[in-house]
């Protein structure tokens, strides 16, 4: 791999036809099944991330092999050298070599080592940066944590209250957040000021809204998803990313309403939250309100009107490309 960068480029193509296949694929399983459940939506996203991870494991046996041009084994490389380079084509055949070793013989030794060696220095620093971020972030919120206030505030809603006693969860104030958050210790968070502005109903709608990252583990499904992203940095993730994040909170959402809370409670809180936010900080994994097109689709989904989009659905679009390829290799 390492005298040979096309090689390299090889296996870096593969995990980038991983993560958009498996990411096309969900679109077009949330398109036929007309999968509206947000939770289970956030959960099938997830296999794009996982797809780049055991294409990596298993790449002598990818699948994505008969799609990736510089595979020896590629339907696709064939296609295109038909089409297009007919000579090399036939000269590939009779020397039985790959494309890839045929690229080769045009670039030097070292300018791969080079390549290589860089590449590597590159992903590790990206995970160093991650770790130190997810390192911080911790500490953060221990302090946050320690210094905390608790909540005084008795929660009303026998069976909220029921659950939040069986799995150990603390309510806490502090003078230091200005966004209620989910902290991965089992503790949630609340801006002290907060308190004062909203009603006992919006309080426990929030408190739902957080209990329910704790139960699904979000904190720590975004610390993976980041982590993966690090490591296969070169693939651009985090329009996906954003996808998850925005799937989780409008799940969490919904986890109020079980509990009985409408939604108007739960929109009122979050509007008073985004009117009371001027900065975001610290940064945290889960909080209640992000960015604000974000905000404005969960306020959509509240009051039940679809947000309308402009955009050509990516159901339609992998359908497209599906179809597109099965020709190709068929030829």
């Amino acid at each position: 791999m390492i005298e040979n960068a096309f090689f390299f480029a090889s296996v870096l193509l593969n995990a980038t036809l991983a993560f958009f296949t498996a990411a096309i694929a969900m679109e077009v399983v949330f398109l036929l099944f007309r999968i509206k459940q947000h939770r289970i939506r956030a959960s099938l996203r997830l296999i794009p991330y996982f797809s780049m991870v055991i294409d990596r494991i298993f790449n002598e046996f990818s699948l994505f092999n008969w799609l990736n041009p510089l595979s020896c084994n590629s339907c696709t490389q064939k296609f295109l050298l038909q089409l297009f380079f007919p000579h090399v084509h036939m000269h590939l055949d009779e020397s039985n070599l790959s494309l890839v070793t045929y690229l080769a013989t045009f670039n030097p030794q070292h300018v791969s080592e080079f390549i290589f060696i860089a590449f590597g220095i590159i992903t590790l620093l990206m995970v160093v940066r991650t770790l130190f971020q997810a390192l911080y972030q911790s500490r953060t919120t221990r302090e946050l944590i320690n210094k905390g206030q608790p909540c005084t505030d008795q929660i009303t809603h026998p069976q909220l209250a029921l659950h939040l006693k069986n799995d150990h969860v603390s309510i806490l104030l502090s003078n230091a957040i200005q966004i209620p958050m989910a902290a991965n210790s089992g503790t949630i968070l609340i801006p002290k000021k907060l308190t004062s502005v909203i009603s006992q109903e919006e309080l426990e709608a929030i408190i739902a809204h957080e209990y329910a990252h704790l139960q699904w583990k979000d904190p720590y499904t975004r610390l993976g998803i980041a982590l993966i992203s690090a490591v296969f940095w070169w693939v651009p993730t985090q329009w996906w990313t954003k996808k998850v994040k925005q799937d989780q909170e409008m799940a969490c959402d919904n986890n109020a309403l079980v509990y009985h809370h409408n939604t108007d409670s739960l929109a009122s809180a979050l509007l008073k939250v985004v009117k009371e936010t001027k900065n975001v900080y610290p940064k945290t994994l889960c909080s209640f309100a992000d960015k604000a097109n974000d905000t404005l689709e969960r306020f959509h989904a509240m009051i039940g009107i679809p947000l309308s989009r402009r955009t050509i659905s990516l159901g339609f679009i992998g359908m497209g490309l599906g179809t597109l390829l099965l020709v190709i290799c068929m030829i």
